[in-house]
């Protein structure tokens, strides 16, 4: 409840104390009004009425009606967000001379403070010279704080992008320069490549000229390739209720991609070593296959099976790193500090995956940091689309993603997804995408969109 302003009581057989009040009601008016002229002054003072607050009062609430104009003679006033402050000789500018209007703002005092209050009905009964004047006030308030707001809103881009820089600059300063040391070099040249027959498989699946035919026609032909197929696909990994026994069986069951995806994620397994640590990350990498490949559908940028490609390799830098660990266990606490995006790139590189693969992952973490500008043009929607992948499998997994969502607005902009919030996109497009395509998803990620 509002408590009223307590005026200090007058003494009627003392003149002093009456001339002390009017002068003083004399020098908050015309610090109000300084050019108003001494004639209205006289009519608009008998209408001003005191209120008075204690420190986190509120004066008005948003939404209620506006009758009130006020205007602050000592204290200070602050909006509930905090984007507003009145203090002493200014108008409230939350005010419409429109009665039906209502309050945009919370305001509460944030100290003891005084104000004087003028009714809409008293307004309304003000001569019109008198109205014009306080209009044009009300008027000029609302200029000076607009050129306030529009010069703090100026130096908070300013502060922005002065952040954003040193968030860039922190996080990119040494940032691939282990990658060229001879140390990393050995261990790249350690680890096994693709077998041929995947890297042939993976060579005819991304070349726009090949058929689904010729695809299937190339796994049917090469041993290593149908039974690398039919072994995972046949595995617990997948769950599939009868056995597939043929390509042409399992191409029209699960769809050419998915096949595709089974061949090259078993291929990797194959090259690099068998523990808990590469099960693991695997397991993550085929879940982000499936995700890149159902997003790079919704936002319509890239190649789909491209995408699902570079989110098959997308944890391979984490691989070699761990390598790293294994092989000098001393330097693992500085081998934690490499950046794996970078040594993934590498590998790739020296696998002579195309440049559309090996390149977006060297920028996998930027997202994290740093707005789409900093990604060079030509694998901008890539990186955007493995990160979008990423956030969604942590989505799906119930996991936090705050810490990796400062520049997430700008990444879902990217791709044409900002129409709604990143967990309703999940839930209305993605999982139904990832649905249609159920039989070729690995029983983890079923698992996960079926719960």
């Amino acid at each position: 409840m509002l408590k009223p302003w307590k005026r200090q009581a007058t003494d009627a057989k003392n003149p002093s104390n009456s001339q002390t009040s009017s002068n003083a009601m004399n020098g908050i008016t015309q610090r109000l009004f300084p050019d108003l002229s001494a004639e209205l002054m006289q009519l608009i003072t008998p209408q001003l009425k005191p209120k008075a607050l204690e420190k986190d009062e509120v004066l008005f609430l948003a939404g209620t009606p506006v009758d009130h104009w006020y205007f602050v003679t000592k204290g200070a006033l602050e909006s509930e967000q905090g984007d507003q402050r009145f203090i002493d000789a200014e108008w409230i500018t939350d005010i419409s001379l429109d009665m039906n209007e209502a309050h945009q703002l919370t305001l509460k005092a944030t100290e003891a403070t005084a104000l004087l209050y003028l009714s809409l009905k008293s307004f309304e009964q003000l001569p019109d010279e008198l109205k014009r004047y306080l209009k044009k006030g009300l008027l000029n308030q609302l200029n000076k704080r607009h050129a306030e707001t529009l010069q703090l809103t100026q130096q908070l881009i300013h502060q922005n992008q002065q952040l954003k820089q040193a968030l860039f600059n922190a996080n990119t300063q040494h940032l691939g320069e282990f990658v060229k040391s001879a140390t990393a070099q050995q261990v790249l040249a350690k680890v096994p490549r693709l077998p041929v027959s995947s890297m042939q498989l993976l060579s005819k699946l991304l070349d726009p000229n090949s058929s689904q035919q010729e695809v299937v026609e190339l796994i049917r032909q090469d041993p290593s390739l149908t039974s690398t197929l039919l072994k995972s696909i046949n595995s617990p990994s997948y769950g599939l209720e009868n056995k597939i026994s043929d390509i042409q069986h399992a191409t029209s069951l699960l769809g050419i991609d998915s096949v595709y995806q089974i061949v090259v994620s078993d291929s990797m397994r194959s090259s690099l070593p068998d523990t808990e640590f590469f099960r693991e990350n695997h397991s993550l990498s085929l879940e982000i296959s499936h995700l890149a490949f159902v997003v790079a559908q919704l936002s319509q940028q890239g190649k789909p099976a491209e995408l699902a490609t570079l989110g098959l390799m997308s944890q391979i830098g984490e691989v070699v790193v761990e390598l790293l660990k294994t092989q000098s266990p001393k330097l693992a606490s500085l081998f934690a500090q490499v950046d794996t995006a970078s040594m993934g790139s590498a590998l790739l590189k020296s696998w002579s995956l195309p440049s559309t693969i090996s390149e977006p992952l060297a920028f996998k973490h930027y997202p994290h940091f740093s707005d789409p500008e900093n990604i060079p043009l030509p694998i901008r929607a890539a990186v955007a689309i493995l990160y979008l992948a990423s956030l969604f499998r942590s989505l799906l997994r119930k996991e936090d993603i705050s810490r990796r969502s400062l520049f997430l607005n700008e990444y879902l902009t990217l791709l044409n997804l900002d129409q709604q919030p990143i967990e309703i996109t999940l839930r209305d497009k993605v999982i139904p995408a990832l649905k249609k395509r159920r039989l070729g998803l690995p029983l983890s990620l079923r698992q996960l969109i079926e719960s």
